[in-house]
């Protein structure tokens, strides 16, 4: 389920894009359910409305970015591995920095999931 961008995470961004006045590009991931394995199924992809809300948050994101001055790029995809999504997104576009949220997770989904920063960072190279 998507969720807006707290502050501290925009602060963040704004503190590290400040130094060289950075290009930001603020990507939305739609989560994608089930696995690749079997036939693709239309009720495991994200609704109309789940892609309306995401796109929502991450244009509110981008106007707050906007208005200190950087220039904002919008970009939304959909994913069934969030991790591998942005280190693709990293590399392909030559990121210097990633600024995820991590969202709280129970115990047992951590320990299933994995660390989301180590995951992206291990896959791309770039800090996260």
């Amino acid at each position: 389920m998507a969720a807006p961008l707290p502050g501290e995470v925009l602060a963040r961004v704004v503190e590290l894009a400040t130094p060289e006045h950075a290009k930001i590009t603020v990507l939305g991931i739609a989560r994608v359910y089930g696995t690749s394995l079997g036939l693709p199924h239309p009720g495991l992809r994200p609704t109309q409305l789940e892609w309306d809300d995401l796109r929502g948050y991450v244009d509110r994101a981008a106007e707050v970015l906007r208005a200190d001055g950087f220039e904002v790029r919008v970009e939304l995809t959909r994913s069934r591995n969030a991790p591998k999504m942005i280190a693709t997104w990293a590399r392909a576009k030559r990121f210097d920095a990633v600024v995820v949220r991590d969202p709280p997770r129970s115990r047992w989904r951590l320990v299933i999931e994995g660390d989301l920063a180590h995951e992206i960072e291990r896959r791309c190279g770039v800090g996260v």
